[in-house]
C-alpha cells in the first residue's frame, strides 16, 4: 500500500478503515424560516480524515508526530474518493492522542489517533 505524505515526507499509511468525510460549512444566514423550510448558504466543503496508527514502534510513533506536529499547517497527499486518485490539500490536525501498550515481552508500542481537518 503507498503512503501518505505530509509536506513530501512519506509516513506510514494509517489502518484501514481510513475514514474520509465531506463537510459542508455554511454561514451563519443558514438554518430553517419561520415556515420549516431549510435555507441553506454554504460557503464550502471541506474534506477530514480520521487516521489511526494501531500497535507502531516508538520509532514509528515518533517519526508520525515529528512530521506532522511541527506546523501548523501540512501539505497532505492522500487518497481521495471523490477524486478517485491521490491528491494534496493543506490540512491542520486536530488533537493527537497516543496510547503506549506493553506486551508479555515487554515490548512497547504505541496507537496515535488523529484528524487531519481541510484549511
Amino acid at each position: 500500500m503507498e503512503a501518505l505524505t505530509v509536506n513530501g515526507t512519506a509516513i506510514p499509511f494509517p489502518d484501514l478503515p481510513l475514514k474520509w468525510s465531506l463537510n459542508d460549512i455554511s454561514s451563519e444566514d443558514s438554518g430553517r424560516d419561520m415556515n420549516g423550510r431549510m435555507e441553506k448558504d454554504e460557503v464550502a466543503k471541506k474534506v477530514t480524515l480520521d487516521c489511526v496508527w494501531s500497535f507502531r514502534s516508538g520509532a514509528e510513533t515518533s517519526l508520525l508526530l515529528r512530521t506532522v506536529k511541527p506546523d501548523t499547517f501540512v501539505d497532505l497527499c492522500y487518497p481521495d474518493p471523490m477524486e478517485g486518485a491521490y491528491v494534496t490539500k493543506t490540512f491542520y490536525t486536530g488533537d493527537v492522542t497516543a496510547e503506549m501498550a506493553v506486551d508479555v515481552s515487554g515490548q512497547r508500542s504505541w496507537t496515535t489517533k488523529l484528524t487531519f481537518i481541510e484549511q
